[in-house]
């Protein structure tokens, strides 16, 4: 689904993310998992597990570039 402008919605993302993380739990379980994205998905991830910026602003998440960042799921 995307929007006149062709833009994904969030909600949409969002899901996407969830299903992604929600794979990598049952397929990898008990294993490491090297995930390589963009900073929108970084983000997402980030939000997900918990890491909720109070005014739930996604964009407020600060995630450099070229950072890695350890999740235990």
């Amino acid at each position: 689904n995307t929007n006149d402008n062709n833009i994904e919605p969030v909600v949409d993302f969002m899901n996407r993310v969830s299903s992604f993380i929600e794979d990598i739990k049952v397929k990898y379980k008990d294993k490491n998992v090297l995930v390589v994205t963009h900073s929108a998905v970084s983000r997402a991830i980030h939000y997900l597990l918990g890491n909720i910026p109070e005014d739930m602003d996604l964009s407020k998440i600060n995630i450099p570039n070229l950072r890695i960042i350890e999740y235990k799921l």
